[in-house]
């Protein structure tokens, strides 16, 4: 089934390691609430009342609220609507809640902000959470408003082109350690296999990048899509962050592992056409034909 090991061992070496390293980024890019960052500023300005800071992962994220000089954290979800094809981050704790929630925000409601501190957010919901006092509604509308939500289709598309991305990356790493130990006989097992799943990763890579920019562009820049800035009480200034950037670089890096293989191709070309046969006419007299 196999053959001896192969020559120039340390090109599929450094594919394998190259690999290695574009797995480990994309799942720090996928793990990390850094994709988008932003701060929410009030409308009007209310007193005791200073920006939020906004940290948004894929899934998930953190919410800072600073209201009467007293800061506190939020755990934020993203809640999608598949049918409406919309998406809110939202901090309720029970994911029914955070459904109804969203819904009455898509119907033009202002619920009131009611979540727990991340301090109390992991108690057992059958406890009671009291109210806290940085729950306070800032309204600053009459009761309905024309809110701006996220897409969900972008959001989902770029989360399965990441998870994708993630797996491709994964049996591209497997298969370079086993390149790196034995020669297996199928193309689909060699370097070629290799050559194919790299391709195939930094497409959805791609994909994932171009999703994603697309969803901050049209929608996430205008509006961070948490409770506050979609009843227009917060106005957000947003940017990407560390995340998404580290989930971008990978786009370069992956290409390497083709140029790897290409290069090792060249040399074994390249030593076959050094190989000469040279044959010799020997003339020996002593030599009868019968």
């Amino acid at each position: 089934m196999f053959l001896k090991r192969r020559k120039y061992p340390e090109l599929i070496e450094a594919s394998a390691f190259m690999s290695l390293v574009c797995l480990i980024m994309v799942s720090t890019s996928l793990g990390t609430q850094k994709w988008t960052v932003g701060t929410a500023s009030v409308v009007d300005d209310v007193e005791d009342v200073d920006d939020s800071t906004i940290n948004q992962g894929l899934l998930a994220g953190t919410l800072i609220r600073r209201i009467l000089d007293s800061p506190k954290a939020y755990d934020i979800y993203l809640t999608c609507l598949l049918e409406e094809n919309v998406c809110a981050w939202s901090c309720l704790a029970d994911a029914d809640a955070r459904e109804e929630e969203v819904q009455r925000l898509f119907k033009g409601e202002i619920p009131q902000f009611n979540c727990a501190p991340v301090s109390t957010s992991r108690i057992s919901l059958s406890k009671f959470i009291p109210r806290d006092d940085n729950t306070t509604t800032i309204t600053l509308t009459n009761g309905t408003y024309t809110g701006e939500f996220l897409n969900a289709g972008i959001f989902y598309g770029t989360l399965s082109a990441v998870i994708f991305t993630l797996m491709t990356l994964f049996l591209l790493f497997l298969l370079s350690v086993v390149n790196c130990v034995i020669c297996p006989k199928d193309p689909i097992l060699n370097t070629a296999g290799m050559v194919i799943l790299a391709n195939v990763a930094l497409a959805a890579n791609l994909l994932g990048v171009i999703l994603y920019a697309s969803n901050y562009g049209i929608w996430i820049k205008n509006n961070i899509g948490i409770r506050d800035t979609i009843v227009k009480e917060y106005e957000s200034t947003v940017s990407l962050g560390y995340s998404f950037w580290l989930f971008t670089c990978t786009c370069f890096l992956t290409p390497l592992i083709p140029v790897y293989i290409f290069i090792r191709n060249h040399l074994l070309r390249k030593d076959r056409t050094e190989i000469v046969i040279v044959i010799d006419n020997v003339n020996d007299p002593t030599t009868v034909l019968y």
